[in-house]
């Protein structure tokens, strides 16, 4: 609806209504342009502390809200958590404080002309302010807008899903978060292998007997810088809970890489005026109770942000934060080897006596155009139930090992398109089942020269959970063949345990998150261990 102002003219009768208008459309414009060239925010002050066990202190200040409403506090405020509003509705004993705006009718006076048997009316809105305090953090732009929740697993116990953003950079190495949700609090056993066309293979493990609903695991992507294409596709499977392995439907999904980052997020800012914070945070406060009085134990100004525009870096810096993404490349690959990429994908396929050749369609490998190497291996499982540790992988003439499983593939590839059509034929024995294609895509230049040099690609486990004393190994895997004598380990906080030489950790009675690395000349990879409290 396009918005309406008064026009005047000589002799026109003027109603309340038309008063109502004019000031609509000035509050309107005046926020909507405050708002877009300032955002929301604090202005000045409006600072949170603790007063005393009992007591809030906020300084006076002012901001403006989403929708572009000026907040003044003239004085200094002091008030208890029982005076927040929300606070009767909390569970817990900790919540975030947060600023609102509203109006409230005031000045009653005499009317000469009622509508309706009231004689009396407000005369004025005057401006207020109420804060208010609730247990989840409001969402910000980047929860509601940039990072989606992809679910891996649910059943009637647990809720398996990842925080993924919308896009990732195409250099450095990036963070997301899994999360666990049981329906019941009770001990976890966790064990998930992610798989990635762009990434290093990564194995998450968890073990703990806290007694939570809820946890959350740091998943550590290490970039994979010999392979390129403009969708990382990813990939769930060998999924155990309480040390019972799962079996999940096909989880495949895919994120959109970008060469520059920080262009292609302002870009999509740009858009549309956006709104970071749809509720004003002021901060955080941790309380209990004892002897029927409540007692703040913590208080702090996390999640609240000055009133700034434009907020593009912020926005930015925040997805950097999120993720851990480091914006670098790995020196000791030499530059010449960076021209050779690679790609790789799963094809799900089934076969049967009407269809015996499966083909697929044209698809893109992501590495542009030009001659590439094509491999394909089929992953059978015989029997059928067998499980998940008896998979194998055929690539080229399957009868060379005397089965009677004869397997064959071919690919036809287009340079001139980036892409390839691949065929599949498979003995009766496996029509009807659900297969799986593996496929690997290789480009090169002609003139890379051959690289000599051994790689250190990541540490397994990559993240793993353990008691105090627990025993845990970690394994170097590089490329080639390696020299282990050149290879050591170091542990970033002595008081997590005791690391040996060849990768053994023994951990220590200090609880906490511990990162563990190993170097290998110049080169260097980290996992990281969690050590749970002594009585969990």
């Amino acid at each position: 609806m396009q918005k309406q102002k008064n026009r005047y003219y000589h002799g026109k009768m003027l109603r309340s209504d038309d008063f109502i208008c004019e000031q609509t459309y000035m509050l309107d414009q005046m926020k909507a342009r405050t708002h877009a060239a300032l955002g929301e925010g604090i202005l000045y002050g409006l600072h949170l502390s603790r007063q005393s066990d009992e007591r809030l202190h906020i300084s006076s200040g002012s901001a403006l809200d989403s929708t572009g409403n000026f907040i003044q506090l003239e004085e200094d405020v002091t008030m208890t958590l029982e005076e927040l509003e929300g606070f009767s509705r909390l569970n817990t004993d900790f919540g975030w404080i947060t600023l609102h705006h509203r109006e409230e009718a005031v000045g009653k006076e005499f009317c000469e002309l009622p509508s309706t048997d009231q004689h009396e009316e407000y005369g004025k809105w005057e401006d207020r302010w109420e804060l208010h305090i609730q247990e989840q953090q409001p969402p910000d732009y980047l929860d509601e807008q940039i990072f989606k929740q992809q679910v891996i697993y649910e059943d009637t116990k647990y809720k398996l899903y990842l925080h993924i953003p919308c896009m990732l950079p195409q250099n450095g190495d990036v963070e997301l978060l899994l999360q666990v949700e049981q329906k019941q609090e009770a001990p976890l056993h966790l064990a998930l292998t992610l798989r990635s066309t762009l990434y290093h293979i990564q194995t998450v493990e968890l073990h703990t007997k806290d007694k939570k609903k809820e946890h959350s695991i740091p998943v550590l992507l290490k970039r994979n810088h010999t392979a390129g294409a403009h969708y990382a596709v990813f990939h769930i499977d060998q999924l155990q809970l309480e040390q019972h392995s799962v079996t999940i439907p096909e989880q495949t999904f895919e994120i959109e890489m970008v060469e520059d980052m920080k262009a292609s997020l302002v870009k999509r800012l740009m858009e549309k005026p956006f709104v970071f914070q749809n509720e004003l945070i002021l901060g955080y406060v941790e309380f209990k109770c004892e002897h029927d009085r409540l007692h703040i134990q913590k208080v702090n100004e996390t999640g609240r942000i000055e009133c700034q525009r434009p907020q593009l870096d912020m926005v930015v810096e925040e997805l950097k934060r999120r993720l851990r993404w480091t914006d670098k490349q790995e020196s000791h690959i030499p530059a010449d080897h960076q021209n050779v990429k690679e790609a790789c994908g799963i094809l799900h396929f089934q076969c049967d006596r009407l269809h015996p050749v499966f083909y697929s369609d044209e698809i893109s490998h992501g590495l542009g155009p030009g001659e590439i190497q094509m491999q394909i291996s089929i992953e059978i499982q015989s029997p059928q139930d067998a499980p998940g540790y008896q998979k194998q992988l055929i690539s080229g003439d399957s009868s060379l090992f005397q089965t009677e499983e004869t397997l064959r593939w071919a690919v036809r590839c287009y340079p001139w398109t980036g892409s390839f059509q691949a065929a599949v034929s498979v003995s009766e024995s496996y029509y009807e089942q659900k297969l799986i294609a593996h496929w690997y895509a290789r480009a090169w230049d002609m003139q890379t020269q051959n690289v000599t040099e051994t790689r250190l690609l990541r540490l397994e486990p990559s993240t793993i959970a353990c008691r105090p004393q627990d025993v845990c190994h970690f394994t170097a895997v590089f490329d080639r063949e390696e020299d282990i004598r050149e290879l050591r380990f170091s542990l970033d906080d002595a008081s997590a345990g005791e690391l040996q030489e060849d990768g053994t950790f023994t951990a220590g009675q200090k609880s906490g998150m511990y990162q563990i690395r190993a170097h290998y000349h110049d080169q260097q990879v980290a996992a990281y261990v969690k050590v749970m409290e002594a009585h969990e």
